[in-house]
């Protein structure tokens, strides 16, 4: 089975990482070419405390899945693009 990479279209400069406002862009492109539904993709910015995973940006990206005020799950990638 072959492994598909999307390519992030969204740019930032050398060594920053992108805004949240780039990562919606990102997401919301992707989920359409998968036929993505309203409310499967990951919240930007904050959680809604109910389990469903959201992405932070601040000295690198955090993925993060919290529930009933407790982190269930975290992620965090220093890369840039």
């Amino acid at each position: 089975m072959s492994q598909r990479r999307w390519r992030i279209e969204a740019t930032a400069l050398p060594g920053r990482l992108l805004s949240l406002d780039q990562i919606k862009g990102e997401v919301e492109r992707i989920a359409r070419r998968l036929g993505g539904q309203p409310g499967m993709q990951p919240d930007l910015g904050r959680s809604r405390d109910d389990g469903t995973p959201h992405i932070e940006v601040g000295e690198a990206y955090h993925c993060v899945t919290c529930e009933r005020g407790r982190e269930l799950q975290a992620f965090i990638d220093r890369r840039t693009t």
